[in-house]
């Protein structure tokens, strides 16, 4: 096993995660927001077109599990063979990331809590952002909206003061 490649029990954990949103949420079961990301290419949402945007638009569903895996997998490998050029990358990676990725096939899978989750998807990008195209890689979106959902449901989340600060709240406050 390498310490540079995540196990595959870590991809089935952010990909449940994904699906499923994390065990500790105090919403209704049903409420975990569909976690939809866009591959975009390099691209600013904001400049395509709305069929662009719609042809961009991927979503986190049980019938799309074995894709996300595999693309995790995939930038996660691409990112030890950029970063160890130099060395002996491929001794660095094991050999069931070059079997396709199928959910579950580890053991039994990982529903991490919120905080877990921000853990898991900081160490997947911590040794997968090492090549030039992983911040338009569809694994950075994918994490950047799973980190963004797991924000939206961590405990006191919804009921914090915050979403935008003025002099006058401030004051009603009494801050």
């Amino acid at each position: 096993m390498s310490a540079f490649v995540v196990r595959e029990e870590h991809i089935d954990a952010l990909v449940v995660l994904a699906v499923e949103g994390p065990r500790d949420r105090v919403t209704a079961p049903c409420s975990w927001l569909t976690r939809r990301w866009y591959v975009t290419e390099g691209r600013a949402l904001r400049s395509m077109s709305a069929d662009e945007v719609r042809a961009a638009a991927r979503e986190a569903s049980w019938d799309d599990v074995n894709r996300i895996g595999q693309f995790l997998i995939s930038e996660n490998v691409a990112s030890v063979r950029y970063r160890y050029a130099d060395s002996d990358p491929e001794s660095m990676i094991p050999d069931w990331t070059g079997l396709p990725y199928v959910l579950g096939r580890s053991r039994a899978t990982i529903r991490p809590t919120s905080v877990e989750g921000l853990k898991a998807i900081d160490c997947y990008e911590y040794q997968s952002c090492e090549h030039p195209g992983w911040e338009t890689s569809e694994a950075y979106a994918f994490c950047e909206s799973l980190r963004r959902g797991l924000i939206a449901v961590l405990p006191g989340y919804s009921a914090a003061n915050g979403w935008e600060w003025s002099a006058a709240r401030l004051a009603v406050e009494g801050r």
